[in-house]
């Protein structure tokens, strides 16, 4: 009994040492030293909270460019449900929009966007709307495309209300 318990203790059948071994070497490997310590003097000589604040204002502004177009423009066909931090603006439509469609429309248009209804695990209680990302495009571009975009829906919305 003792000598089972033993082996059990040292590690397990003979036969699965190797993968074991693999395992643990994967599991504890000693990491990439030198990056880490590249990365550790970037973030000790203050470069990394630089960027951080550089990046901050651009990105609010490429957040509240789109948030003011569709906004303004589309008033209660939208609520947003988040957006004051990270990368993207989360919408929901407050009337039945296909949300799959738009996007499809939008990409034809070269605009990406999202459809939050393919987000839900269960499609019976799926909501309809959009996740906009804003990191990767500068400002200009943003309002050229929110215009697009709050065009597009105001058309998709009276249609689906007829």
């Amino acid at each position: 009994m003792f000598g089972q318990a033993r082996s059990q203790l040292s590690g397990g059948p003979e036969d699965l040492a190797e993968s074991f071994a693999l395992g643990n070497a994967e599991l504890y490997r000693e990491g990439r030293l030198i990056e880490q310590a590249v990365l550790a003097k970037f973030i000790d000589e203050g470069h990394l909270s630089a960027h951080l604040r550089r990046v901050r204002s651009i990105y609010e502004e490429r957040r509240n460019v789109p948030r003011q177009a569709i906004e303004s423009r589309l008033g209660d066909l939208v609520s947003t449900t988040g957006g004051l931090a990270g990368l993207h603006l989360p919408y929901l439509f407050n009337q039945a929009i296909d949300d799959l469609a738009l996007s499809h429309e939008m990409l034809a248009a070269g605009i990406v966007l999202r459809p939050l209804s393919m987000y839900y695990a269960d499609s019976r209680q799926s909501r309809s709307g959009m996740i906009l990302g804003f990191a990767a495009v500068d400002a200009q571009a943003i309002d050229a495309a929110a215009a697009q975009l709050c065009a597009a829906v105001e058309r998709r919305s009276q249609r689906e209300r007829k």
